[in-house]
């Protein structure tokens, strides 16, 4: 497999001017422009103003109307790049409850990938995100068969589409204690890296019911030795609970405070089954649950109570869990999912917000050291630009509405990452679509043959 082979052009300007856009900045202290320009210099937002900024002749600019809106690159705070080829995957058995999903589905995939394919789902991964406007994830990769070295893959493709990204490899015994080892090293050479600033990691494990106390053990030493956290699948469905229940007499949450695996920095995926006592557990640690809500929908697995954890004081972000790179789908499904859930129709619409705006940029910053997420001076320059030439009023009492019921049902014109343009009206610069997708269906079809 040929290094490199996808890469988005880059433009040789270092500055960028966007002109006359409505923005929506998720920043507290002046979240609405109408219109509002935005000087980008070497990636980094520079200035944010309703007034002209004066510019050289030779600085590009993107010239647009208030029928344009402009909002920060989106964070996906849980997903798993390695399920980009899955789709479509036929099943011979299709599966009757979550097991099923794990061991007819997903442990089949991942078992499956090789350097390949691993790859080509990064590709695949990297370009769904872009199309949304998805501009930075949280990742959470497994490829039993090829371990060393997939984290590397993963983190150069996301360079070349210009994505920021933190990276883990799920830790398991359900492979043996060998593969156990090499996925322990693998997110340790990632963590080595760290320190350089040019990338960031977590410890990546499954799930309780799949780790034992002596993996938990190990991974805490990671821990401990590189001051991180850990990202980890929690009482996604019945099973984790009820497993860690009979053979070790406390929650899944309860065996990761014993082994000191609870920090802020920690990221927690799903919380669907939790007893009484876990929700002490995440308000003294302080780590983030991400809410899945296409997922657990999908794998009929339940919902976590948001508002519970709201009333709690626990920090909520937000995820696909693979279903898409790209969050704009769950970013609606999250504000109808829990109005379902509570038979509340006034529910849904703040917590959402919080998520989206304050908890995921929150979580990302914490586990990468990058500011992202917000259209202010001091911030990655990553844009969603969407042409919403809006039948009613938008103004800074509607615009959430019009992000929640229209908005979300759309792709962006542009997504700029770092200051440079990777989509741009359906196209990603310098890449061919129509080859890169031939290509990428032989791939997947000697993948779907290998599982």
């Amino acid at each position: 497999m040929p290094a490199r082979k996808y890469c988005i052009k880059k433009s040789a300007a270092s500055e960028l001017l966007i002109k006359n856009a409505t923005l929506i900045t998720f920043d507290d202290g002046h979240p609405f422009f109408q219109p509002g320009n935005i000087l980008v210099r070497d990636g980094i937002i520079q200035k944010v103003s309703e007034e002209e900024i004066p510019i050289s002749n030779a600085i590009p600019i993107l010239n647009l109307n208030r029928d344009y809106v402009v909002f920060p690159g989106f964070i996906n705070a849980h997903n798993h790049i390695y399920s980009a080829l899955a789709r479509g995957v036929p099943l011979e058995k299709p599966p009757t409850d979550f097991s099923g999903v794990l061991e007819n589905l997903w442990w089949r995939l991942d078992k499956a990938l090789d350097e390949e394919s691993v790859y080509y789902s990064a590709c695949a991964a990297m370009m769904d995100a872009l199309s949304g406007g998805t501009t930075s994830m949280i990742d959470h990769h497994s490829s039993p068969s090829f371990i060393s070295g997939s984290l590397e893959i993963l983190r150069q493709v996301a360079d070349d589409f210009g994505v920021g990204i933190n990276l883990c490899y799920e830790i398991s015994d359900r492979d043996g204690k060998d593969k156990r080892d090499e996925a322990l090293r693998e997110n340790e050479r990632m963590l080595e890296k760290n320190t350089d600033g040019a990338v960031s990691a977590l410890v990546g494990l499954h799930a309780s019911f799949t780790v034992s106390d002596e993996t938990l053990k190990k991974a805490a030493e990671l821990v401990q030795k590189y001051d991180t956290g850990i990202h980890i699948h929690l009482c996604e469905d019945r099973i984790d609970m009820q497993h860690s229940l009979k053979n070790y007499g406390m929650s899944p949450l309860q065996r990761l405070e014993k082994f000191g695996l609870l920090n802020e920095k920690s990221v927690l995926v799903h919380g669907v089954h939790l007893i009484e006592e876990d929700y002490a557990l995440l308000k003294k640690y302080n780590p983030t649950l991400i809410h899945n809500p296409r997922s657990n929908m999908n794998n009929a697995v339940g919902t976590c109570d948001v508002q519970r954890l709201f009333a709690e004081e626990v920090r909520v972000g937000l995820g696909t869990d693979g279903m898409t790179s790209s969050l704009l789908p769950d970013i609606s499904t999250a504000v109808w999912l829990l109005k379902h859930q509570t038979s509340d129709p006034a529910s849904g619409f703040n917590e959402t917000l919080q998520m989206l705006t304050q908890n995921n940029p929150g979580v990302y910053q914490r586990v990468t050291r990058k500011k992202a997420g917000r259209i202010a001076p001091g911030y990655s320059a990553d844009f969603a630009i969407f042409h919403y030439p809006s039948p009613t009023p938008f103004s800074p009492e509607t615009w959430l509405g019009h992000l929640f019921f229209a908005i979300s049902g759309q792709n962006p014109v542009y997504t700029i990452t770092n200051g440079q343009i990777r989509y741009d009206h359906g196209c990603f610069p310098g890449i061919d679509l129509a080859q890169f997708s031939e290509n990428s269906r032989k791939v997947s079809r000697k993948l779907w043959s290998r599982m």
